[in-house]
């Protein structure tokens, strides 16, 4: 944009729109969509875990990758 670099995020979005879609967004939402389902049968440290992975496909934040790791 206008001669300057300008970072794009693969992510699908938060449901309230604090975070717009970025790049592939529909197919990250998709996944998430999987996910979800997965999370609701898992055991509850599994169902966590998936669920900050799930985060971290709605913002692309490096934080929420973070909370997802460890």
């Amino acid at each position: 944009m206008n001669g300057q670099l300008v970072e794009q995020f693969y992510r699908a979005g938060t449901p309230d729109h604090r975070v717009p879609p970025g790049l592939y967004a529909e197919y990250s939402a998709k996944a998430n969509s999987y996910l979800e389902h997965a999370a609701e049968i898992a055991q509850t440290a599994q169902a966590k875990a998936i669920r900050d992975l799930i985060r971290y496909y709605q913002t692309g934040d490096p934080k929420d990758w973070l909370q997802f790791r460890y």
